[in-house]
């Protein structure tokens, strides 16, 4: 149980509160429906990863608390203070965004094929990730998804890809604070590397037209779909390039999925990431490419984070070793 006085500090996750971001949803088809259609709502968290209503008013205005009960969740799920409905939307599109990784590894092919299940090698990976020698680990210097891609080994360049972005758990973005390079560095991480899946999924496709059938082709296509969706989401860290970049992609998948699903086999991408993906589009439109995007930080308007700075040598010290990770991608 949290202690009172440490509810009302800012303090870096613990472990055990990270790996409660992440919601793998190997075995558990009714949870992920609801996920993907946006109906999962408060049972994304447990009970103490949100707010008690009786020591957390909020009041009106983004970002502005009443400062007399301004208590942290038991179990944190965020750096920063946020309202439930941010808590879980958050916690929502880290599972949606890890949903597509996972899916990546049940590819076949490729040097990850074995004679093995796949489903049950995932889970054994994902059972690996939350042992403490995981977390201790030393990173692997070059990232080989990039080097795949180039020479046309694309299923091994996915495999890649989603071994280098599952390399930042148990961490995320959020577990950092809101102004902290850590957290936006990270975002430019993860939407990299969805730009790739997205760019290596439409090589492999076309690289194979005549010999993929239709259903392996959607099953690509639906994984590239979503690996675009969850760029959109964190876009605020990326530039106007980029986002184009991804936009093109992903509206080029969007475009094979309506001609080949003729039989409504995929979960439609909801109609309010469609808005956001045309004005986005129309956003983008004649702006300098270098521009940056920092006007879309979800946590932009929130005066919280700038009240203490805080000492995070635990957080540092990852985050360097994530970034040496990445230094070549």
């Amino acid at each position: 149980m949290s202690h009172l006085y440490d509810r009302k500090t800012a303090r870096p996750l613990t472990i055990p509160e990270l790996w409660t971001c992440w919601d793998i949803m190997l075995d558990d088809s009714s949870r992920e429906a609801k996920l993907i259609q946006g109906t999962l709502g408060k049972d994304s968290l447990p009970k103490e990863a949100l707010n008690d209503e009786t020591t957390y008013n909020p009041i009106n205005g983004i970002g502005d608390r009443n400062r007399k009960n301004q208590l942290y969740p038991i179990i944190r799920t965020d750096h920063d203070l946020q309202y439930d409905n941010t808590l879980i939307d958050l916690q929502n599109k880290r599972s949606f965004r890890l949903i597509v990784i996972r899916d990546v590894f049940f590819l076949p092919g490729g040097s990850f094929e074995g004679h093995l299940p796949r489903r049950f090698v995932v889970r054994k990976i994902w059972q690996e990730y939350h042992e403490p020698e995981w977390t201790n680990r030393k990173f692997p210097i070059k990232m080989i998804g990039a080097d795949n891609h180039r020479e046309g080994i694309h299923i091994d360049a996915l495999h890649g890809y989603a071994t280098a972005w599952s390399h930042m758990l148990p961490y995320h973005l959020d577990a950092f604070p809101a102004t902290h390079e850590a957290r936006r560095d990270t975002a430019v991480m993860e939407c990299k590397i969805f730009n790739n899946i997205m760019a290596t999924i439409l090589d492999m496709i076309k690289n194979n037209e005549h010999r993929f059938k239709k259903a392996k082709k959607l099953k690509l296509l639906d994984i590239g779909q979503r690996a675009g969706m969850s760029i959109l989401g964190i876009r605020f860290a990326i530039d106007v390039g980029s986002l184009q970049r991804a936009l093109r992609r992903l509206a080029q998948i969007k475009s094979m999925i309506d001609e080949l699903d003729t039989d409504k086999t995929l979960t439609p991408m909801k109609k309010e990431l469609r808005k956001l993906q045309d004005d986005l589009i129309k956003y983008c439109k004649n702006r300098d490419p270098d521009d940056d995007l920092l006007k879309f930080d979800y946590k932009s308007h929130d005066s919280n984070h700038h009240n203490e700075e805080h000492d995070h040598e635990e957080e540092e010290h990852r985050f360097e070793e994530m970034m040496r990770h990445f230094s070549r991608m």
